[in-house]
């Protein structure tokens, strides 16, 4: 679910509900910075989660934003995405 668009610097969007009611939020925000674009990527909702699930979600959701983030640095090094599939 898209939750916030503040073109062009802000987009965040929400995950459905889980069975336990939790959801989660990832925030993109692009600000000027030394001649440059910084890219904040900020995921939250972990602590809703149940503690048993919380751990594994945190490793799996972290390896798929590092290979989104790898993908974005191609891109704008006008490289080949090392995942044009996605993750």
């Amino acid at each position: 679910l898209i939750q916030q668009v503040e073109p062009p610097q802000r987009f965040a969007i929400q995950t459905t509900p889980e069975p336990s009611g939790s959801y989660q939020v990832t925030a993109y925000t692009l600000r000027e910075e030394d001649q440059g674009t910084r890219l904040t990527v900020i995921h939250s909702g972990y602590d809703a989660m149940p503690a048993e699930a919380r751990s594994a979600t945190m490793e799996q959701t972290a390896f798929g934003f590092g290979m989104m983030l790898e993908n974005v640095r191609a891109y704008v090094e006008g490289s080949d995405l090392p995942y044009p599939q996605g993750f």
